[in-house]
C-alpha cells in the first residue's frame, strides 16, 4: 500500500502540530524493544486518556495501540514501545484520537 507520508506528522524531538495539536518524542531515534516518551499537549480535549493506533508500512507487523493518560489539564504522555522486526528501519503510521478529534502520526524506527 502506497502512504503519503505529507499527510503525517512524523514525530521527533521536534515539536509537530496537526489541527493545534502538538506531538513530540523524548529522543529523536526510535528503536525496537526500547521506550521513548510521547508528549502530546491537547489543548482543547476533555478526555482523559488518547488512543494511538500504529501500523508499519514497510512491513505487516499489525496494529499496536497505546493509550496516553492524562499527565495534566491538555496534556497527555506514554511510553512507545515498539515490536522487533526483521528491516533495519521502518515507518510506522497511526491515528491518535481523543474521541472526537484524530490527527495522524508516524515514527521511522531504526535498530
Amino acid at each position: 500500500k502506497s502512504i503519503d507520508l505529507s499527510q503525517y506528522c512524523v514525530l521527533s524531538t521536534t515539536p509537530c502540530s496537526q489541527q493545534n495539536i502538538s506531538m513530540t518524542l523524548a529522543q529523536d531515534k526510535v528503536h525496537p524493544l526500547v521506550a521513548n516518551r510521547l508528549s502530546v499537549s491537547w489543548p482543547d480535549s476533555d478526555s482523559e486518556k488518547l488512543e494511538l493506533r500504529l501500523q508499519g508500512v514497510e512491513m505487516d507487523m499489525g496494529t499496536v495501540k497505546y493509550v496516553l493518560k492524562k499527565a495534566e489539564s491538555g496534556r497527555f504522555e506514554s511510553d512507545i514501545i515498539l515490536p522487533v522486526c526483521t528491516s533495519d528501519s521502518m515507518t510506522w503510521v497511526g491515528q491518535l484520537t481523543d474521541g472526537k478529534t484524530t490527527v495522524l502520526p508516524a515514527l521511522r524506527m531504526e535498530r
